[in-house]
């Protein structure tokens, strides 16, 4: 525990110290996940020491790079239960009738790390740590999700083909979290270039890409990143932290739009999306 507490004071400090509980010990399929409902984040000192293993990084190397991405989805983006449900209706609102039940959350999780990944890539001591940890998680990622995050990584790299780099740098991510229609736009553009590769429809076989052994929410096969947990996150989260995100986005929309997001966020809490309903989170909202 002493390790992982210098690992993580170690990443406040890359973000200017956050208030920040410390975290807490505990299994983790992505290694580290951000609780809403506690303000703190959860690591498994396991999952490093097996991805230290493995990239040929030190198990502290891991332990600080899984801090600097936890860290990220509460800095950079989604920063807020709000923005990341406001980012579930966009893709709600994008999704066509034959896209696999799949996409829905592959988008949520790789445009949380692609927007967090474009705020960190602008400070070099929070890019380097970003970049090698979120490389560790995609090599053990299966099937097309692992192509899909080493496309992601090479535009954070600024490695990626031309058109795709025009196409997402036009749009200011790092600001996602804050402004509306950077989200709208950037999901939209990061949805086609899915869409355009392919990787909308599931491959037979090919049970990565279906979510197959991993979380039927989040979609997260074998492997998997930080940001896979923030759909569960979403479903776990009480009603009157809802309401209160609700609230917090009342004022960014326009009526219309706040209508849709309220049918959007009833159907998501009535359809059974991960294991049992809890009485207190937001299957019970409403």
């Amino acid at each position: 525990m002493s390790e992982l507490l210098e690992e993580w004071r170690r990443a406040k400090a890359l973000f200017h110290y956050p208030t920040m509980k410390d975290p807490r010990l505990g299994e983790q399929a992505t290694g580290a996940r951000y609780d809403f409902r506690a303000g703190q984040v959860a690591i498994d000192p396991k999952v490093a020491a097996g991805l230290a293993e493995k990239s040929g990084a030190s198990p502290g190397e891991m332990l600080h790079g899984l801090s600097v991405l936890a860290i990220s989805q509460y800095m950079a983006y989604p920063r807020t239960l709000a923005n990341a449900l406001f980012l579930y209706k966009v893709i709600a609102d994008f999704r066509q009738a034959e896209d696999s039940p799949s996409f829905v959350p592959l988008v949520f999780r790789s445009f949380c790390d692609l927007a967090a990944g474009v705020t960190c890539s602008r400070r070099p001591e929070q890019r380097d740590p970003y970049l090698k940890t979120l490389s560790a998680c995609a090599a053990e990622m299966e099937g097309r999700e692992r192509e899909l995050y080493e496309l992601l990584l090479a535009f954070l790299r600024g490695e990626s083909d031309p058109d795709l780099t025009e196409s997402l740098s036009a749009v200011d991510l790092g600001q996602a979290s804050r402004a509306i229609e950077t989200t709208r736009l950037g999901c939209l553009r990061w949805m086609e270039t899915l869409r355009h590769a392919g990787w909308a429809h599931d491959e037979e076989g090919d049970e990565a890409s279906r979510g197959g052994g991993g979380n039927a929410l989040t979609g997260a096969g074998k492997g998997g990143t930080p940001a896979a947990s923030l759909l569960e996150e979403i479903v776990r989260a009480p009603r009157r932290q809802v309401e209160d995100a609700l609230t917090e986005l009342a004022d960014r929309l326009t009526r219309g739009e706040y209508c849709q997001l309220e049918q959007v966020v009833e159907t998501f809490l009535r359809t059974p999306q991960s294991g049992t309903a809890r009485s207190d989170g937001l299957k019970s909202y409403g």
